[in-house]
């Protein structure tokens, strides 16, 4: 009898074709709740008796709630565009999945110790490094699923995979080279999640030079 060269792989439509249905509605569920628990450590700390100055602590609370709920938000949509993709689905597939959950799952906490303790650069520091932990292990998972068009249809275009996987490494990239920046404030090391607000920017500029470089490819061939 005739053995599989990927005994792992298991095609949607045979036996298991409701394994990527029960894993997107697992992820979807751990997205909501990792989403909806950001909002609640979000409080007006009137212990003081300066309100305006409770107000402002109140609103960069706001603003690095924000900032973490589209940083989610934008992993959650690069990873529904993924398995729009994914044909087929393999062990290895779902336990980087289930890496990537594990980051989601943590991000949380990070952001509860940044209500509480924001002014500490340890904290900022660890919140910082799982935001990229989420971006790096949904990278890994465009790569594994893409790469030699593994668990996806062979007629994708490589490039623009290729790209997708680029632009995935953007935001984790802006979040550790702002680590650097903290010793510019040491008062309000939380400052730093500012310079996430350059990763659109960034993925622009970088789009716009990948698209050049294809075009030049194509010209030359």
């Amino acid at each position: 009898m005739e053995v599989s060269e990927k005994p792992r792989e298991v095609p949607m439509k045979k036996g298991l074709e409701k394994l990527d249905e029960r894993l997107n509605m697992l992820c979807d569920g751990v997205f909501a709740i990792a989403m909806t628990l950001l909002v609640l450590d979000i409080k007006l700390d009137l212990q003081g008796s300066d309100i305006n100055a409770a107000l402002g602590a109140f609103s960069d609370k706001i603003i690095i709630y924000i900032i973490s709920f589209f940083v989610i938000a934008g992993y959650w949509n690069e990873h529904r565009q993924l398995m729009k993709m994914v044909r087929r689905m393999n062990a290895p597939f779902i336990r980087f999945t289930f890496i990537f959950l594990a980051f989601v799952t943590f991000f949380p906490i990070a952001f509860s110790m940044v209500m509480d303790a924001g002014h500490y650069a340890q904290v900022i520091s660890i919140y910082t490094l799982v935001m990229a932990g989420c971006g790096l292990s949904i990278s890994l998972l465009w790569w594994y699923a893409c790469g030699q068009h593994r668990l996806i249809d062979t007629d994708r275009d490589e490039a623009a995979i290729n790209e997708r996987i680029l632009f995935g490494l953007i935001t984790p990239a802006v979040a550790c080279a702002a680590l650097l920046f903290i010793p510019l404030f040491p008062d309000h090391p939380q400052r730093i999640f500012y310079f996430l607000l350059l990763s659109p920017v960034i993925r622009r500029i970088v789009h716009t030079l990948y698209e050049s470089r294809q075009k030049q490819l194509a010209d030359v061939e």
